[in-house]
């Protein structure tokens, strides 16, 4: 097996001796986010700040996403939620406490 440089996507693959396709695709650029230098001392760049936090709850999003979105290793997640009590629990965000495998609830 041979793996891209940047991220761990499968280029070839070999199974029972013959070749198998993967549809490999070059992984993306990386995001470049150009920084203003540095200002004086207890000075800071809010717009900077709120953009960087603003990608951040969007690489959060669940459910079905917009064309517009910006982080492109997200894709729609989670479609389907809730079908098996025919409730549609699409969309939201994560927030990173899905899974509590705390022993104590038990």
């Amino acid at each position: 097996m041979r793996y891209s440089k940047s991220m761990p996507q499968l280029k070839t693959a070999v199974v029972n001796g013959m070749d198998v396709e993967t549809n490999y695709v070059a992984p993306p650029l990386p995001t470049e986010r150009p920084m203003k230098p540095p200002g004086p001392p207890g000075t800071y760049h809010y717009d900077e700040v709120i953009g960087m936090s603003l990608e951040f709850y969007e690489a959060q999003r669940s459910g079905k996403l917009l064309d517009s979105n910006r982080i492109i290793w997200r894709g729609d997640a989670f479609m389907d939620d809730g079908q098996l009590e025919g409730i549609d629990l699409t969309g939201g965000y994560f927030d990173g406490n899905e899974m509590n495998n705390d022993a104590s609830e038990e």
